[in-house]
Protein backbone atom coordinates (compact mmCIF):
# COMPACT_ATOMS: atom_id res chain seq x y z
CA UNK A 1 0.00 0.00 0.00
CA UNK A 2 2.72 2.05 0.71
CA UNK A 3 4.34 1.84 -2.18
CA UNK A 4 1.18 2.16 -4.21
CA UNK A 5 0.77 6.06 -2.39
CA UNK A 6 4.43 6.86 -3.50
CA UNK A 7 3.61 5.91 -7.11
CA UNK A 8 0.36 8.39 -6.79
CA UNK A 9 2.27 11.29 -5.41
CA UNK A 10 5.47 10.51 -8.12
CA UNK A 11 2.76 10.71 -11.11
CA UNK A 12 1.30 13.74 -9.43
CA UNK A 13 4.84 15.61 -8.59
CA UNK A 14 5.54 14.82 -12.18
CA UNK A 15 2.05 16.27 -14.02
CA UNK A 16 2.99 19.45 -11.42
CA UNK A 17 6.53 19.89 -12.86
CA UNK A 18 4.94 19.22 -16.73
CA UNK A 19 2.29 21.64 -16.04
CA UNK A 20 5.14 24.56 -14.56
CA UNK A 21 7.22 23.73 -17.53
CA UNK A 22 4.51 24.48 -19.77
CA UNK A 23 3.49 27.78 -17.90
CA UNK A 24 7.32 28.89 -18.04
CA UNK A 25 8.05 28.39 -21.44
CA UNK A 26 7.05 30.66 -24.75
CA UNK A 27 7.43 29.53 -28.33
CA UNK A 28 9.28 31.84 -30.18
CA UNK A 29 8.81 30.79 -34.39
CA UNK A 30 10.47 33.68 -36.29
CA UNK A 31 14.49 32.69 -35.97
CA UNK A 32 15.64 36.43 -36.55
CA UNK A 33 13.19 37.10 -33.42
CA UNK A 34 14.85 34.21 -31.44
CA UNK A 35 18.20 35.92 -32.39
CA UNK A 36 17.98 38.94 -31.35
CA UNK A 37 16.26 37.60 -27.71
CA UNK A 38 19.44 35.56 -27.27
CA UNK A 39 21.89 38.53 -27.83
CA UNK A 40 19.61 40.93 -25.33
CA UNK A 41 19.73 37.85 -23.11
CA UNK A 42 21.92 34.99 -23.72
CA UNK A 43 20.33 31.47 -23.59
CA UNK A 44 16.94 33.48 -23.16
CA UNK A 45 15.53 30.74 -26.31
CA UNK A 46 17.00 27.62 -26.71
CA UNK A 47 17.49 25.51 -30.05
CA UNK A 48 13.79 24.54 -30.22
CA UNK A 49 12.56 27.57 -30.32
CA UNK A 50 11.70 28.07 -26.62
CA UNK A 51 11.72 30.63 -24.73
CA UNK A 52 12.38 30.76 -20.94
CA UNK A 53 10.45 33.51 -19.14
CA UNK A 54 11.30 32.70 -15.97
CA UNK A 55 15.36 33.35 -16.59
CA UNK A 56 16.48 35.83 -14.47
CA UNK A 57 18.09 37.43 -16.83
CA UNK A 58 14.97 39.17 -18.35
CA UNK A 59 14.82 41.83 -14.92
CA UNK A 60 17.80 43.00 -16.38
CA UNK A 61 17.15 44.80 -19.52
CA UNK A 62 16.09 47.95 -19.44
CA UNK A 63 16.57 48.76 -23.46
CA UNK A 64 15.68 46.25 -26.56
CA UNK A 65 16.12 46.77 -30.19
CA UNK A 66 14.54 44.24 -32.74
CA UNK A 67 16.10 44.93 -35.78
CA UNK A 68 16.39 41.56 -37.75
CA UNK A 69 15.47 40.12 -41.37
CA UNK A 70 12.20 38.19 -41.25
CA UNK A 71 12.24 35.18 -43.03
CA UNK A 72 8.55 34.38 -42.78
CA UNK A 73 5.57 37.50 -44.27
CA UNK A 74 4.17 37.44 -41.25
CA UNK A 75 6.13 38.07 -37.12
CA UNK A 76 4.72 37.48 -34.15
CA UNK A 77 6.61 39.60 -31.38
CA UNK A 78 5.33 37.69 -28.29
CA UNK A 79 6.76 37.18 -24.94
CA UNK A 80 7.84 40.62 -24.38
CA UNK A 81 5.45 41.38 -21.38
CA UNK A 82 7.40 39.19 -19.38
CA UNK A 83 10.74 42.26 -19.63
CA UNK A 84 9.73 42.99 -16.29
CA UNK A 85 12.11 46.66 -16.50
CA UNK A 86 11.95 47.12 -19.99
CA UNK A 87 12.38 51.05 -20.74
CA UNK A 88 12.61 51.61 -24.12
CA UNK A 89 11.73 49.23 -27.07
CA UNK A 90 12.86 49.44 -30.80
CA UNK A 91 10.71 47.66 -33.07
CA UNK A 92 12.70 47.57 -36.47
CA UNK A 93 11.85 44.33 -38.55
CA UNK A 94 12.80 44.57 -42.23
CA UNK A 95 11.21 41.75 -44.94
CA UNK A 96 12.64 42.86 -47.67
CA UNK A 97 16.10 45.20 -47.81
CA UNK A 98 15.97 46.13 -51.41
CA UNK A 99 12.31 47.89 -51.31
CA UNK A 100 8.88 47.94 -49.73
CA UNK A 101 7.30 45.17 -47.71
CA UNK A 102 3.98 43.52 -47.23
CA UNK A 103 4.95 41.69 -44.00
CA UNK A 104 2.88 42.36 -40.98
CA UNK A 105 3.82 41.77 -37.40
CA UNK A 106 1.79 41.45 -33.88
CA UNK A 107 2.60 42.62 -30.97
CA UNK A 108 0.33 40.72 -28.16
CA UNK A 109 1.54 42.44 -25.01
CA UNK A 110 4.59 45.36 -24.40
CA UNK A 111 6.31 44.97 -21.59
CA UNK A 112 4.68 46.74 -18.48
CA UNK A 113 6.73 49.21 -17.67
CA UNK A 114 7.81 50.42 -21.06
CA UNK A 115 8.37 53.94 -21.52
CA UNK A 116 9.32 54.57 -25.25
CA UNK A 117 8.36 52.80 -28.69
CA UNK A 118 9.84 53.21 -31.48
CA UNK A 119 8.68 51.26 -34.35
CA UNK A 120 10.16 51.78 -37.94
CA UNK A 121 10.35 49.82 -41.36
CA UNK A 122 7.28 49.30 -44.22
CA UNK A 123 5.06 47.17 -42.41
CA UNK A 124 2.12 46.69 -40.83
CA UNK A 125 2.34 46.66 -37.43
CA UNK A 126 -0.85 45.94 -34.86
CA UNK A 127 -0.26 46.23 -31.06
CA UNK A 128 -2.94 44.58 -28.79
CA UNK A 129 -1.69 46.15 -25.19
CA UNK A 130 0.68 48.70 -24.34
CA UNK A 131 0.70 50.59 -21.01
CA UNK A 132 -1.44 53.16 -20.68
CA UNK A 133 1.40 56.41 -20.26
CA UNK A 134 4.19 56.34 -22.51
CA UNK A 135 6.78 58.86 -22.25
CA UNK A 136 7.59 58.62 -26.49
CA UNK A 137 6.28 57.21 -29.42
CA UNK A 138 8.32 56.86 -32.59
CA UNK A 139 6.28 56.09 -36.00
CA UNK A 140 7.78 55.65 -39.20
CA UNK A 141 9.26 53.57 -42.15
CA UNK A 142 12.72 55.12 -41.85
CA UNK A 143 14.97 55.18 -44.68
CA UNK A 144 13.50 52.12 -46.89
CA UNK A 145 10.51 52.89 -48.96
CA UNK A 146 7.33 52.13 -48.34
CA UNK A 147 5.03 52.88 -45.82
CA UNK A 148 3.96 51.98 -42.25
CA UNK A 149 0.45 50.67 -40.88
CA UNK A 150 0.56 50.79 -37.58
CA UNK A 151 -2.57 49.89 -35.55
CA UNK A 152 -2.98 50.14 -31.55
CA UNK A 153 -6.41 48.35 -30.17
CA UNK A 154 -6.02 49.31 -26.44
CA UNK A 155 -3.68 53.00 -27.16
CA UNK A 156 -1.86 54.75 -24.48
CA UNK A 157 -3.96 56.98 -22.48
CA UNK A 158 -1.35 59.19 -22.68
CA UNK A 159 1.45 59.76 -25.15
CA UNK A 160 4.08 62.61 -23.87
CA UNK A 161 5.68 62.88 -27.83
CA UNK A 162 4.62 61.28 -30.59
CA UNK A 163 6.69 61.38 -33.86
CA UNK A 164 4.77 60.69 -36.33
CA UNK A 165 6.99 60.36 -39.48
CA UNK A 166 6.08 60.73 -43.11
CA UNK A 167 4.32 57.22 -44.98
CA UNK A 168 2.55 56.73 -41.96
CA UNK A 169 -0.83 55.73 -41.02
CA UNK A 170 -1.48 55.57 -37.08
CA UNK A 171 -4.68 53.69 -36.29
CA UNK A 172 -6.71 53.62 -33.00
CA UNK A 173 -10.31 54.19 -32.12
CA UNK A 174 -10.10 55.97 -28.74
CA UNK A 175 -8.92 59.66 -27.78
CA UNK A 176 -5.32 59.68 -26.24
CA UNK A 177 -4.27 62.81 -24.60
CA UNK A 178 -0.62 63.96 -26.58
CA UNK A 179 1.52 66.18 -25.21
CA UNK A 180 3.10 66.88 -28.59
CA UNK A 181 2.80 65.68 -31.28
CA UNK A 182 5.75 66.08 -34.13
CA UNK A 183 3.88 64.86 -37.77
CA UNK A 184 6.54 64.93 -41.02
CA UNK A 185 5.03 63.41 -43.97
CA UNK A 186 5.81 63.24 -48.07
CA UNK A 187 5.63 62.45 -50.39
CA UNK A 188 2.86 64.86 -52.57
CA UNK A 189 0.85 61.82 -53.29
CA UNK A 190 0.10 60.88 -49.59
CA UNK A 191 -2.87 61.20 -47.41
CA UNK A 192 -2.57 61.79 -43.92
CA UNK A 193 -5.77 61.20 -41.27
CA UNK A 194 -4.59 61.86 -37.79
CA UNK A 195 -6.99 59.46 -35.01
CA UNK A 196 -8.17 60.89 -32.24
CA UNK A 197 -6.15 62.24 -29.94
CA UNK A 198 -5.91 65.62 -27.70
CA UNK A 199 -2.56 67.18 -28.55
CA UNK A 200 -1.38 70.33 -26.39
CA UNK A 201 1.16 71.73 -29.33
CA UNK A 202 1.68 70.21 -32.84
CA UNK A 203 4.54 70.47 -35.31
CA UNK A 204 3.98 69.98 -39.06
CA UNK A 205 7.13 69.36 -41.26
CA UNK A 206 6.84 68.25 -45.20
CA UNK A 207 4.25 67.97 -48.42
CA UNK A 208 1.48 65.89 -48.57
CA UNK A 209 -1.61 65.43 -50.87
CA UNK A 210 -4.30 65.91 -47.93
CA UNK A 211 -3.79 66.77 -43.88
CA UNK A 212 -7.27 65.82 -42.05
CA UNK A 213 -6.84 66.45 -38.34
CA UNK A 214 -10.86 66.82 -37.88
CA UNK A 215 -10.75 63.99 -35.12
CA UNK A 216 -8.48 65.95 -33.39
CA UNK A 217 -8.14 68.60 -30.67
CA UNK A 218 -5.09 70.71 -30.91
CA UNK A 219 -4.17 73.63 -28.47
CA UNK A 220 -1.70 75.33 -30.78
CA UNK A 221 -0.76 74.24 -33.90
CA UNK A 222 2.95 75.20 -35.98
CA UNK A 223 3.49 74.76 -39.80
CA UNK A 224 7.16 74.85 -40.69
CA UNK A 225 9.13 74.95 -43.16
CA UNK A 226 7.12 76.34 -46.27
CA UNK A 227 5.19 73.08 -46.18
CA UNK A 228 2.99 72.54 -49.62
CA UNK A 229 -0.30 70.76 -48.70
CA UNK A 230 -2.93 70.24 -51.70
CA UNK A 231 -5.87 70.13 -48.69
CA UNK A 232 -5.72 71.37 -45.14
CA UNK A 233 -8.97 70.43 -42.50
CA UNK A 234 -8.11 72.15 -39.50
CA UNK A 235 -9.66 70.89 -35.79
CA UNK A 236 -12.01 73.41 -34.88
CA UNK A 237 -10.52 73.82 -31.06
CA UNK A 238 -7.69 75.09 -32.35
CA UNK A 239 -6.38 78.79 -30.80
CA UNK A 240 -3.17 79.55 -31.94
CA UNK A 241 -1.91 79.00 -35.32
CA UNK A 242 1.81 79.40 -36.89
CA UNK A 243 0.94 79.23 -40.56
CA UNK A 244 3.96 78.87 -42.76
CA UNK A 245 2.05 77.01 -45.33
CA UNK A 246 1.37 76.98 -49.28
CA UNK A 247 -1.53 75.33 -50.42
CA UNK A 248 -2.48 74.27 -53.88
CA UNK A 249 -6.15 74.37 -53.14
CA UNK A 250 -7.08 77.82 -51.49
CA UNK A 251 -7.76 77.29 -48.01
CA UNK A 252 -11.29 76.65 -47.41
CA UNK A 253 -11.50 78.55 -43.51
CA UNK A 254 -9.67 79.15 -40.60
CA UNK A 255 -10.11 77.26 -37.13
CA UNK A 256 -13.09 78.96 -35.77
CA UNK A 257 -12.28 80.15 -32.12
CA UNK A 258 -9.00 80.74 -33.27
CA UNK A 259 -7.33 83.30 -31.18
CA UNK A 260 -4.08 84.36 -32.39
CA UNK A 261 -2.70 83.74 -36.04
CA UNK A 262 1.02 83.96 -37.64
CA UNK A 263 1.17 83.84 -41.21
CA UNK A 264 4.32 83.81 -42.86
CA UNK A 265 3.92 82.34 -46.15
CA UNK A 266 2.41 83.50 -49.25
CA UNK A 267 -1.26 82.54 -50.12
CA UNK A 268 -2.83 83.96 -52.68
CA UNK A 269 -6.42 83.90 -50.79
CA UNK A 270 -6.78 83.73 -47.20
CA UNK A 271 -10.27 82.38 -46.05
CA UNK A 272 -12.09 85.37 -43.78
CA UNK A 273 -10.41 85.49 -40.10
CA UNK A 274 -13.00 84.28 -37.66
CA UNK A 275 -14.71 86.68 -35.03
CA UNK A 276 -12.48 85.16 -32.26
CA UNK A 277 -9.27 86.27 -33.64
CA UNK A 278 -7.33 88.62 -30.90
CA UNK A 279 -4.24 88.16 -32.56
CA UNK A 280 -2.89 88.55 -36.04
CA UNK A 281 0.73 88.50 -37.29
CA UNK A 282 2.29 88.51 -40.85
CA UNK A 283 5.77 88.42 -41.62
CA UNK A 284 5.26 90.10 -44.36
CA UNK A 285 3.24 92.12 -45.49
CA UNK A 286 -0.24 91.08 -46.70
CA UNK A 287 -1.18 92.33 -50.41
CA UNK A 288 -5.17 92.34 -48.90
CA UNK A 289 -6.99 91.22 -45.91
CA UNK A 290 -9.85 89.26 -46.41
CA UNK A 291 -11.80 90.90 -43.15
CA UNK A 292 -11.64 93.10 -39.66
CA UNK A 293 -12.33 90.91 -37.12
CA UNK A 294 -14.23 92.50 -34.39
CA UNK A 295 -11.54 91.84 -31.59
CA UNK A 296 -8.45 92.99 -33.29
CA UNK A 297 -6.78 96.07 -32.40
CA UNK A 298 -3.88 95.93 -35.20
CA UNK A 299 -2.29 93.51 -37.53
CA UNK A 300 1.75 93.30 -36.44
CA UNK A 301 3.77 93.53 -39.90
CA UNK A 302 7.19 91.84 -39.23
CA UNK A 303 8.86 92.89 -42.05
CA UNK A 304 10.26 95.93 -41.18
CA UNK A 305 9.89 99.76 -42.71
CA UNK A 306 5.91 98.38 -43.17
CA UNK A 307 4.79 99.30 -40.22
CA UNK A 308 1.06 97.63 -38.36
CA UNK A 309 -1.88 97.85 -39.74
CA UNK A 310 -5.35 99.23 -37.91
CA UNK A 311 -8.95 99.04 -39.05
CA UNK A 312 -8.87 101.94 -41.33
CA UNK A 313 -5.22 101.72 -43.29
CA UNK A 314 -6.16 98.14 -44.04
CA UNK A 315 -6.15 97.10 -47.61
CA UNK A 316 -9.24 94.97 -48.59
CA UNK A 317 -9.51 92.30 -50.77
CA UNK A 318 -11.69 93.25 -52.88
CA UNK A 319 -13.18 93.62 -56.70
CA UNK A 320 -10.19 96.08 -57.13
CA UNK A 321 -7.50 94.00 -56.17
CA UNK A 322 -8.80 90.60 -55.69
CA UNK A 323 -10.59 87.58 -57.33
CA UNK A 324 -10.43 85.32 -54.69
CA UNK A 325 -14.25 83.91 -53.41
CA UNK A 326 -15.70 86.55 -50.91
CA UNK A 327 -13.72 89.56 -52.14
CA UNK A 328 -15.57 92.41 -51.30
CA UNK A 329 -17.21 95.12 -53.03
CA UNK A 330 -16.15 98.35 -53.71
CA UNK A 331 -16.96 101.95 -53.95
CA UNK A 332 -15.79 104.52 -56.89
CA UNK A 333 -15.86 107.86 -57.66
CA UNK A 334 -14.58 111.45 -58.29
CA UNK A 335 -13.74 114.49 -56.29
CA UNK A 336 -15.07 117.96 -57.71
CA UNK A 337 -15.80 120.94 -56.24
CA UNK A 338 -19.79 122.39 -55.57
CA UNK A 339 -19.87 125.82 -56.83
CA UNK A 340 -23.55 126.47 -56.67
CA UNK A 341 -23.79 123.90 -53.09
CA UNK A 342 -26.79 121.79 -54.78
CA UNK A 343 -25.09 118.80 -53.70
CA UNK A 344 -25.00 117.23 -57.25
CA UNK A 345 -22.66 116.92 -59.58
CA UNK A 346 -22.50 119.03 -62.39
CA UNK A 347 -20.09 119.07 -65.73
CA UNK A 348 -18.51 122.12 -65.31
CA UNK A 349 -17.45 122.25 -61.91
CA UNK A 350 -13.59 121.79 -61.75
CA UNK A 351 -11.79 118.53 -60.16
CA UNK A 352 -9.88 118.47 -56.46
CA UNK A 353 -6.36 115.82 -57.01
CA UNK A 354 -5.54 115.55 -53.65
CA UNK A 355 -8.02 115.20 -51.73
CA UNK A 356 -8.75 112.04 -49.37
CA UNK A 357 -11.92 110.00 -49.18
CA UNK A 358 -13.07 109.02 -45.91
CA UNK A 359 -15.29 105.95 -46.04
CA UNK A 360 -17.90 105.84 -43.08
CA UNK A 361 -18.88 103.59 -40.88
CA UNK A 362 -15.13 102.05 -40.79
CA UNK A 363 -13.00 104.75 -41.41
CA UNK A 364 -10.99 103.92 -44.50
CA UNK A 365 -9.30 106.40 -46.01
CA UNK A 366 -7.86 106.33 -49.60
CA UNK A 367 -6.34 109.35 -52.15
CA UNK A 368 -7.48 110.95 -55.52
CA UNK A 369 -5.97 110.37 -58.41
CA UNK A 370 -4.75 113.15 -60.78
CA UNK A 371 -8.40 113.70 -62.40
CA UNK A 372 -10.02 113.70 -58.76
CA UNK A 373 -11.34 109.59 -59.24
CA UNK A 374 -11.01 107.28 -56.23
CA UNK A 375 -11.86 103.84 -55.28
CA UNK A 376 -11.68 101.68 -52.38
CA UNK A 377 -12.85 98.28 -51.25
CA UNK A 378 -14.96 98.08 -48.45
CA UNK A 379 -16.96 95.44 -46.20
CA UNK A 380 -19.89 94.44 -47.84
CA UNK A 381 -23.32 97.30 -46.66
CA UNK A 382 -24.49 100.73 -46.47
CA UNK A 383 -21.65 103.26 -46.72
Amino acid sequence: MRAYLLQIMVALLSVVTLGRTSVAQVFIAEQGYRDALNAAVPGLVDGSGMMDIAHPGLATVDSLVLSFQATSPSVELNGLEHFSELQYLMIGTIFDPNGPSDGTINVPHCPPNLADLGVFGPASVTIDEQPAVLNSLWASPGLLNGALSLTMNNPPDEIGTLFYGENTDLQWNEMVNVGQLNLENGPFSYTVILPPMEVVNCFVWGNASTLDMSATTIGRLHFNLNSIWDQLIFPEEVTYLYYDVETLTPLQSWPSILDSLYIRGWNTCDPPFPASLRSLEYHYGPNCIPNWPPLLDSIIVGQPGLGNIFENTANYCSVLNSDCPGAYPALAGDVRMDLNNNGTVDSDEPIVPSSTVTIAPGGQSTGCASDGSWQIGVPPGEH
